[in-house]
């Protein structure tokens, strides 16, 4: 260190004390320069590194056996010769009720003891928060008790809101005729219940929505016989409110609301399983020993595990004489689940993790590797009666079946497959194959396509939903959501159903969602709030009365049941001393209908023409 420039600053001071100051202050103090000496030393800028375009950094060429790790050949290359314990076919669903009609088909998944249990608590909860507003407020606004036919215009309405979106409720009533008000309707959405019996501490999810959950759940189940080949997944219903039962899964489309396990198939949802974030699954506990299982005698199964096993267990018990092939991700499946469905008679296919139990550990290495195998390659070994295999894929594909094959050439097929982006993971590997193609038809295993074309049953729900939903943004009452996904699976299961018998020329071409949509908000708003609704017609009997009352059927049809002849005046014709042609008035009669309390007449057939009505619209 040159110690001149320090010695002229302080001459009394020698070099051995300067050196210690700045040793210990940490100070490296440079002499100035001059200004000619600066730009003489100045060192010139240096480029910014320009950034690489995708090209540019799309990954190298690299062998796949290059970098292998160290695995035996034997053990890479071998082939299953697997012998599927259960092999099914695959079949649609079959439907097994007569009903074909948009509106009938909703109301028979919805039933008639849901609506009237919806009518008498919504009525009751009303009452009662109409006595404790009397109480505070001067004059509030009267409740008029609603009906089964009022509530199924609310109803209409509601999918209307979720089909057309406006910025205001009021525009809704500015655009539209409604035949209820505004008002009504708020009132109808304000005090809407399915149970009004208070909630304890320890009740469930579901017991708001009690009975009619269970009812809609049932009618599902009865609808239609499942396909041979079903999905079991989770979805979504979204609730940002408070609430004990509510979960959040992080990076979802929805992450934030309630959890429902759902068994479904070409998008109908035939049975489900409710979570709680605090009671966990319905009818799962949170550990169980399952005995007698083919090959590993003995199993403990987590919850998670429970939930396809009990709903292919009641879908099995529901039909005894009929196997099934269950699809399942990567949440539920591991070797064990795989013998305990084949103890049920359910044969299984479904991707797994890398820690799934009983999955063999050379894959494992294989999966951590990524690159082991070219495109295309598969691996298998056989574990107890299942099948443990490897796909080499964009990525390596890791999956567990009990119902297929992987050894013949029956078992591969040639499918049109898309490349996959320049950047991805492997790209190295899977641009080869396409030879610069966008598009090219490759060979890959039938499984695999059975895989990607099935296990979407419950997401093709939740898409349909999403163009075609009652929701309404910010509920605060948390059982809300769940009451109105409830609607909207009888909406869609009755889509499907009515799509299945619908052909081509009655249905516009792309538009039957739309068409669908279209006749069910209509018939519903087009209800009789005053009819009621009756499942048989042995309540329906006639009986007379002393006074005379204006006939049901000519108020509703006047140019079938009217009295007297009016004054009918010609198209373009002279009117004659200001004549207007007369109302027509519906007969008065003394005949009336014991279940529905109206007069009808008898003599005319009005009372069969009535009924056949009110039958076509519930």
């Amino acid at each position: 260190m040159d110690l001149t420039f320090w010695s002229v600053l302080y001459p009394h001071t020698n070099s051995m004390q300067i050196m210690s100051y700045l040793t210990r202050s940490g100070r490296q103090v440079t002499r100035k320069r001059h200004f000619d000496e600066i730009l003489t030393s100045i060192e010139p800028k240096q480029q910014k590194k320009q950034k690489k375009t995708r090209s540019e950094r799309a990954r190298p060429t690299v062998n796949a056996l290059t970098e292998a790790p160290a695995l035996t050949e034997q053990i890479i290359r071998q082939k299953a010769q697997f012998t599927p314990p259960i092999e099914v076919p695959f079949t649609e669903f079959e439907v097994l009720w007569t009903e074909r009609e948009p509106i009938d088909l909703f109301l028979r998944f919805l039933g008639a003891e849901s609506l009237t249990a919806i009518v008498e608590a919504t009525n009751r909860r009303a009452k009662i928060e109409y006595q404790q507003l009397k109480e505070n407020v001067y004059q509030p606004r009267f409740w008029r008790p609603t009906t089964r036919g009022e509530v199924l215009q609310w109803l209409g309405i509601l999918f209307h809101m979720g089909r057309h979106i406006e910025k205001c409720r009021k525009n809704y009533w500015r655009a539209y005729s409604w035949p209820i008000g505004e008002n009504r309707w708020d009132q109808i959405h304000r005090f809407l219940a399915f149970n009004t019996t208070p909630s304890t501490a320890t009740s469930p999810l579901w017991h708001k929505l009690e009975p009619v959950a269970t009812n809609i759940r049932n009618n599902c189940r009865s609808a239609v016989s499942p396909s041979s080949w079903f999905a079991i997944d989770e979805l979504m219903i979204s609730f940002t409110g408070r609430s004990a039962h509510k979960t959040l899964i992080r990076n979802k489309p929805i992450p934030e609301g309630f959890k429902v396990w759902a068994l479904g198939f070409q998008g109908f949802i035939h049975d489900w399983l409710w979570h709680s974030g605090r009671d966990g699954v319905e009818e799962c506990p949170r550990s169980l020993k399952v005995k007698e299982v083919p090959y590993l005698n003995e199993v403990m199964v987590a919850p998670t595990q429970l939930v396809p096993i009990n709903l292919c267990r009641k879908v099995r018990d529901r039909n005894p004489h009929i196997n099934y092939v269950v699809i399942l991700d990567n949440l539920f499946l591991n070797v064990s689940v795989a013998h305990i469905l084949l103890k049920y008679g359910i044969g299984c296919l479904g991707t797994t993790r890398k820690n799934a139990d009983g999955f063999p550990t050379v894959f494992i290495d294989a999966k951590n590797h990524n690159r082991l195998l070219q495109w295309g390659e598969d691996v298998s070994i056989q574990v107890g009666k299942a099948l443990c295999f490897l796909w080499q894929d964009n990525n390596a594909v890791l999956g567990v079946t009990t119902a297929f094959s992987m050894h013949r050439d029956i078992d591969f097929i040639v499918k049109s497959r898309k490349r996959p982006k320049k950047t991805s993971t492997n790209a190295a590997l899977t641009w080869p194959v396409f030879q610069g193609l966008a598009i090219k038809e490759l060979t890959i295993p039938a499984l695999i396509d059975v895989y990607n074309h099935h296990m979407n049953g419950v997401d093709l729900a939740n898409q349909m939903r999403y163009s075609f939903t009652c929701q309404r943004p910010q509920q605060l009452r948390w059982w809300r959501p769940i009451a109105f996904w409830l609607f909207d699976i009888c909406a869609n299961n009755s889509f499907l159903i009515w799509q299945r018998f619908t052909s081509k020329s009655k249905a516009k071409s792309g538009r039957e969602h739309d068409e669908f949509q279209e006749i069910l908000i209509r018939s519903l708003i087009g209800m009789d709030s005053k009819l009621p609704v009756y499942d048989t017609r042995s309540d329906h009997a006639p009986a007379s009365i002393r006074e005379r009352r204006h006939c049901a059927w000519g108020a509703r049809r006047p140019t079938e049941c009217y009295q007297g002849v009016g004054l009918h005046r010609k198209v373009l014709g002279e009117v004659v001393n200001e004549a207007r042609p007369k109302r027509r008035r519906a007969r008065q009669v003394h005949t009336i209908c014991v279940a529905c309390d109206v007069s009808l007449c008898y003599d005319r057939d009005c009372f069969n023409k009535w009924h056949a009505f009110l039958h076509s619209n519930y």
